[in-house]
């Protein structure tokens, strides 16, 4: 199963802004301004879950529940700090996340409703 720390050094090795996760399809990343899908394997809704649960403290996933939606900041040594959305729409949970290490410039919102080709 995918874990937060190995999708982030995905999104790093591949030199990416963003990296979208949704129910039942393979994790996009943004690349110079456009989405394109990866060749890693789609997750479904727990495996999606399971990453929402690596992120969220309880208050935070008590909002999420509460408003369907949250944001964080999440911080992982050695390779930066990253801003992370996690909501839910017709499925229980997506998320993005954008890195915000010390070589980038000020991150792009993602565009919930935008996706790859």
């Amino acid at each position: 199963m995918a874990r937060v720390v190995d999708l982030l050094q995905y999104l790093l090795e591949e030199r990416a802004s963003d990296l979208l996760v949704k129910v039942g399809s393979p994790p996009c990343l943004r690349r110079n301004g456009r989405l394109e899908r990866t060749t890693l394997d789609s997750l479904d809704s727990g495996a999606i879950e399971a990453l929402a649960t690596e992120l969220l403290t309880p208050a935070k996933a008590e909002e999420l529940h509460a408003t369907g939606e949250t944001d964080l900041a999440h911080s992982v040594p050695g390779l930066g700090r990253f801003r992370v959305n996690v909501y839910r729409q017709r499925h229980p949970f997506g998320s993005h996340r954008d890195h915000r290490g010390p070589d980038r410039g000020a991150p792009r919102r993602s565009g919930r409703d935008r996706q790859p080709a």
